[in-house]
């Protein structure tokens, strides 16, 4: 029991994030646009009054915008969980990519099912765009940390 759970714990994080994605696409119209609403008006008080650039007034480009730092997200938790599989950070980031992406086209479908929503070309990239922020941004991280261990064993 305890070798499943070690071996399972580094998923967790995974398992999270896919199910507060399932919640956001499952949320009602009202509570998504809510939810962007909030953030578009924040954006908009960045700037002076009219001010804003046109993609900023887009609704709909704001709420396609948002798959980025939720794919990064899913993206960095893919990566810990390939990570203590696979010692090859290529094969890690190949598979977090992967896996990021049938994620994705896997809600874009759910949204196709779903009466108020609907199944976005444009969100596929974002998707893949969030999830390769965070391999370059994981891959960063295990660098260093990798740099550090080295050098606390030649001290």
């Amino acid at each position: 029991m305890h070798k499943t759970m070690t071996r399972l714990l580094p998923w967790l994080p995974t398992a999270i994030a896919i199910g507060a994605m399932l919640c956001l696409t499952l949320q009602s119209p009202q509570e998504t646009t809510a939810l962007s609403g909030g953030f578009q008006r924040w954006l908009l008080s960045l700037w002076p009054k009219g001010a804003a650039p046109g993609w900023v007034r887009d609704e709909h480009l704001i709420r396609s915008l948002a798959h980025i730092p939720e794919y990064c997200i899913l993206g960095c938790c893919f990566f810990v969980g390939f990570s203590s599989l696979f010692s090859s950070r290529f094969k890690v980031s190949l598979l977090t990519l992967a896996s990021s992406s049938l994620v994705g086209l896997a809600d874009e479908i759910l949204n196709a099912l779903l009466p108020t929503r609907h199944f976005e070309t444009r969100d596929l990239g974002f998707n893949l765009l969030g999830a390769a922020i965070a391999v370059v941004g994981m891959t960063g991280i295990y660098k260093a940390i990798m740099r550090r261990r080295a050098a606390a064993r030649q001290r």
